[in-house]
């Protein structure tokens, strides 16, 4: 995750890279996030001021039936020890 997904918030999320010209229609966009990063003090505030979402289905059913789009990145620490310079 890490690099990637701090990528794909920043021009995704943010409309960095102009994505809602690109793709009109497709609402407000969220990313998505472990459970356990709401749990962490000043951290949920954070996350949330981004418009993050948990990624538990109950969240991603709601935020999906609201029209908004969500940023799923997939993978984690156990693939990115296959990755190659």
């Amino acid at each position: 995750h890490g690099v990637i997904s701090i990528g794909a918030l920043g021009g995704l999320i943010t409309n960095g890279c102009n994505f809602s010209k690109a793709f009109p229609g497709l609402g407000r966009r969220r990313g998505v996030t472990l459970n356990v990063c709401f749990a962490v003090p000043f951290y949920r505030e954070w996350m949330l001021l981004l418009g993050m979402v948990s990624a538990n289905k109950t969240t991603l059913k709601k935020v999906l039936h609201r029209g908004e789009s969500l940023l799923l990145v997939p993978g984690g620490a156990a693939e990115a020890l296959y990755a190659q310079p």
